[in-house]
């Protein structure tokens, strides 16, 4: 094999790694228990999360406590925010959020991820 095609080949090779790594990082992200909601609201310096008009996908329970990590995404404004369990706090059923769908899913620990 030439140079030339040994630098082809192996620059195919390395770009198709990357992309099953991107396609690998969505699928986690999107595997997680999930609500996509019309309405976000979230606050700089507020742990808090409150999605409005919103429907359960990946796991996510329609009613009740909401334990360990989750998302809520807004549909019209774009904005998502990841909840999870606050450093520190071995418990894995500790409650990070409460639902009430289709009205409304409450955060609590929650950051912008995008």
């Amino acid at each position: 094999m030439t140079v030339g095609r040994w630098a082809a080949v192996t620059a195919a090779a390395v770009t198709l790694a990357g992309t099953a790594l991107a396609t690998a990082t969505a699928a986690q992200a999107q595997e997680e228990p999930t609500y996509r909601c019309a309405v976000v609201e979230s606050y700089a310096g507020d742990p808090r999360a409150v999605g409005e008009d919103c429907v359960a996908l990946y796991g996510a329970p329609e009613r009740g406590a909401v334990y360990g990590a989750f998302r809520i995404e807004g549909v019209f404004d774009g904005g998502t925010v990841r909840c999870q369990i606050p450093p520190g706090i071995p418990d894995p059923y500790f409650v990070t959020g409460i639902a009430s769908l289709p009205k409304r899913v409450e955060g609590r620990f929650c950051l912008h991820v995008e």
